[in-house]
């Protein structure tokens, strides 16, 4: 199984996790100029899309409404 594993939005993960997991742990770009830090809700919700993405989103696909929607430039 797997697991997605954040850390508090004032520091991040602890150095401890980091050095054990550092072959898969991922940070998110952001652009520095502009924002200091990424929400940890929004993080977490890149995250798990990601995950889901890669999985190609198995028994979710076309749920809800979002999906009809067309969206005016």
């Amino acid at each position: 199984g797997d697991a997605l594993i954040f850390g508090p939005e004032t520091r991040g993960l602890c150095a401890e996790i980091r050095e054990k997991f550092e072959d898969r742990c991922v940070t998110l770009p952001i652009r520095k100029d502009n924002i200091r830090s990424l929400n940890l809700a929004v993080s977490t919700s890149v995250g798990l899309y990601e995950a889901l993405r890669q999985q190609n989103f198995k028994q979710m696909q076309l749920l809800g409404e979002l999906h009809r929607l067309h969206w005016k430039e």
